[in-house]
């Protein structure tokens, strides 16, 4: 093979490797991006579930003090 032919087989390659990194990037990318869309779902729920056990909690804290208060007016009479 003479320089050229080496030349040319080299830029063959060297593309070859550009293309195949540009395709493992994308689909790295894109594997990213499903992770990410996954992770804000994941943490929506959370936040969800988190507000419905504080609603819970302030409705629990509000029987809880309705029954004192009546334990209380009990103790009184």
């Amino acid at each position: 093979m003479d320089v050229e032919a080496l030349l040319k087989k080299k830029e063959q390659i060297k593309s070859q490797v550009k293309q195949a990194f540009v395709i493992f990037y994308r689909k790295k990318c894109d594997q990213m991006m499903d992770y990410i869309k996954t992770l804000r779902l994941c943490i929506k729920w959370f936040q969800e579930l988190e507000g419905n056990y504080l609603l819970e909690q302030e409705n629990h804290k509000d029987l809880l003090e309705t029954a004192e208060k009546k334990c209380i007016d009990m103790g009184n009479d």
